[in-house]
């Protein structure tokens, strides 16, 4: 990966649950980092195994390596390169190293 394909800024997410006075619980997700990536279409072994789990647009995501994203985040992202500037929301499917050591990929299905 070159660090001048790292042009779209992706926000990681993690599911929250709280619990109420009255015992009553809540999810919700808050912003862990936003960060630079690479988005792209998902190819070959990766779009198999990830429409394996969920049907829809695949994408891989390649950002720098970090050790506190798990496969139950999301990823908010708002394609630069598209004429619709929709916010898109991405589940992470899998989290894998890169070839690279400094990057790890995501395997993300598109909700909605």
């Amino acid at each position: 990966m070159d660090i001048g394909d790292m042009t779209e800024r992706v926000t990681i997410q993690q599911n929250t649950t709280t619990t109420d006075s009255h015992g009553g619980r809540s999810s919700s997700w808050g912003t862990l980092a936003t960060v630079w990536a690479h988005v792209g279409p998902a190819k070959g072994e990766e779009r198999l195994r990830a429409i394996a789990i969920v049907s829809g647009i695949q994408h891989l995501v390649t950002a720098y390596y970090r050790a506190d994203v798990t496969a139950k985040m999301r990823l908010l992202w708002t394609p630069t390169r598209s004429s619709s500037s929709a916010q898109r929301t991405l589940e992470i499917l899998a989290v894998r190293p890169a070839a690279d050591p400094l990057f790890m990929e995501l395997d993300c299905g598109e909700v909605g």
